[in-house]
């Protein structure tokens, strides 16, 4: 492997907006900014540390998932899901941040409403 020294402000990714203001629109994300961004909003919004276990439900094509990437600068276990939440049953990521002591859980307000519509009490299934 090679490395190479690149500028602060080279870009890292492009994300795309919603749309939800208007017409959709690409945003270039230079590499220190977000880097500085993500762990701001980790280590101090979140207070993630070293011994947390972190996991969000989202896919690799949201931007949910790069910050879930970045905490791996805390030095936190970051634990991925790959797969639709209701299988085998609606309750199935909850048993799953139970079994994997899961100290941090992000979701959406969809999943929130999803589960809440098929019946399911996460506390029961944290027991």
């Amino acid at each position: 492997m090679e490395f190479e020294q690149l500028r602060a402000n080279h870009p890292l990714y492009i994300m795309y907006s919603s749309g939800t203001t208007g017409v959709p629109k690409c945003i270039v994300h230079g590499a220190v900014g977000t880097l500085v961004q993500h762990i701001k909003e980790l280590w101090l919004h979140t207070d993630l540390k070293r011994d947390d276990t972190i996991f969000y439900y989202t896919t690799c094509g949201w931007m949910m998932w790069n910050w879930l990437v970045s905490s791996l600068t805390a030095g936190a276990k970051v634990l991925l899901f790959d797969g639709s939440p209701f299988h085998p049953h609606p309750g199935a990521l909850w048993e799953m941040a139970r079994d994997e002591q899961v100290s941090i859980f992000g979701t959406s307000a969809k999943y929130l409403a999803a589960i809440e519509k098929a019946g399911v009490k996460p506390r029961r299934a944290m027991i």
